[in-house]
């Protein structure tokens, strides 16, 4: 009977006519600069987006940018295996007059990758294996490229590297 009196009134408890909102979560952000793509030229309407710092912000014919002393800049990798790191540029042939040959050394987030030795003016192209343990996944990368020697503007003092036309990594 004693049973039979619990089971009446378990049965006829009142049910809550709300419940609490459950705790909220947002989503977690997506990474800041994760729209940059591994590879820019600098005909590309957003090419600005990858420029650190001393590279012109005006592209020269739509198609290229002078560098200055320290060009730097930054990619956005998802994965780090088997990737190259590629650049094709230009060394003026009026700079290349007082500078001769000009020793580009490429950095990858800090660290020294290659030296290219440009022996004439003109178009260039480099291509280098990237050590995946230079890289960082689904992150943001930094190349900085150091010329042993800039072209000084003997009218306003302004350096000039090398003409920089695209740059990124690629497999």
């Amino acid at each position: 009977m004693a049973f039979a009196g619990l089971a009446l009134l378990a049965g006829c408890s009142s049910v809550p006519d709300s419940f609490p909102v459950p705790p909220q979560r947002r989503d977690a952000p997506a990474p800041r600069y994760s729209h940059l793509r591994s590879f820019v030229s600098m005909s590309d309407w957003d090419a600005a987006e990858y420029l650190v710092q001393d590279v012109s912000a005006h592209a020269g014919d739509n198609t290229w940018r002078w560098t200055f002393r320290h060009p730097g800049l930054r990619f956005y990798l998802t994965s780090t295996e088997r990737l190259k790191f590629v650049m094709d540029f230009a060394i003026a042939e009026r700079t290349f007059e007082q500078t001769g040959p000009v020793i580009l050394a490429i950095f990858v987030n800090g660290k020294l990758l290659e030296r290219k030795r440009c022996q004439q003016p003109g178009p260039h192209h480099l291509e280098y294996a990237v050590p995946p343990v230079m890289l960082r996944p689904n992150a943001v990368n930094n190349v900085r490229i150091e010329a042993d020697k800039v072209w000084i503007s003997p009218a306003d003092g302004t350096a000039l590297g090398f003409i920089l036309v695209r740059a990124g990594f690629t497999n």
